[in-house]
């Protein structure tokens, strides 16, 4: 147990970084929301204009998100929580950008329905394993979701014209990429960390298994 004065430092420290990670998100969300899906379509909009739908888009993000708060008490903890959301929500983004980094035959439009698709199947998914009718745990769930946004992508891909490579060449990965830009030892080569926390990652798995 701290002193009544440390405990008192330590919680506001504690709720000085909650808030800054709030305000952040809701900061994100707004702008993302404002400039790129509302600016788009009213090219007419004043500087006040575009500050005030922000100040509104974030009003209604506050809201919902206080009226989401009830939810979290279901859960075992805030870390089962957390990941459960991150089960649900990051597995859609990651086949997009994987598959569009190293696939030159991906299409904008196999990425939009991939997005749209992925993250409405995630939210049936999480609205059924709440109500109980959808138990799988929340990591096989993950591997799921990614291998059905995979096929997604591929799929669109395959039925759309191919894109113009040209046009995005600079955005896929190449193996020139994974090379230090200078010479360096091994243990300061990021390759190795890499390869050492994959290892260690399975090594995990396997042990928890």
């Amino acid at each position: 147990m701290l002193p009544v004065g440390i405990t008192g430092i330590v919680l506001s420290g504690l709720i000085a970084a909650i808030m800054s990670s709030i305000d952040s998100t809701l900061n994100s969300a707004s702008t993302l929301i404002t400039m790129d899906f509302i600016k788009p379509k009213k090219q007419n909009l004043t500087s006040k204009d575009i500050a005030r739908i922000g100040r509104y888009t974030t009003l209604i993000l506050m809201v919902v998100a206080a009226s989401w708060t009830p939810m979290i008490q279901k859960f075992p903890g805030m870390f089962h929580y957390i990941q459960s959301a991150f089960a649900y929500v990051v597995p859609t983004v990651v086949a997009i950008f994987f598959m569009g980094m190293l696939w030159k035959r991906g299409s904008r439009n196999a990425a939009f329905w991939t997005l749209v698709s992925g993250h409405s199947l995630s939210l049936v998914l999480f609205v059924l394993s709440q109500t109980g009718y959808f138990n799988l745990h929340f990591t096989i769930t993950a591997g799921l979701l990614t291998a059905v946004s995979f096929g997604i992508f591929i799929l669109v891909s395959l039925l759309n014209p191919a894109p113009d490579v040209a046009e995005s060449e600079e955005v896929f990965w190449r193996k020139e990429d994974a090379k230090p830009a200078y010479p360096m030892p091994w243990y300061k080569d990021y390759r190795w960390h890499a390869a050492g926390i994959l290892l260690l990652t399975a090594l995990m798995i396997i042990g928890f298994f």
